[in-house]
């Protein structure tokens, strides 16, 4: 799957079974940062699709946002036993 590092931070948009997710890493300090957002790629509102002084103002969707989700991964220091 395409990712894209935009300022530091890792970028995924994808689209299934009808729902648009972003996903998001980033390091913050010393732990990675993951975030989804996600929500129904139908539209709940469409707005402009008209004139306004002459130009042609093109139609905006507006998506809904239902959920999202935070992780974040420590790096754990690992211990060894040696016998």
């Amino acid at each position: 799957m395409e990712s894209y590092l935009l300022g530091g931070k890792l970028y995924n948009q994808f689209e299934v079974m009808g729902n648009l997710l972003l996903c998001t890493t980033e390091l913050v300090n010393e732990n990675l940062v993951f975030e989804v957002i996600s929500g129904k790629l139908e539209p709940v509102s469409t707005t402009g699709n008209q004139k306004f002084e002459g130009e042609d103002i093109p139609p905006v969707k507006a998506y809904p946002v239902n959920v999202r989700q935070v992780a974040i991964l420590k790096k754990q220091k690992q211990n060894f036993l040696f016998l």
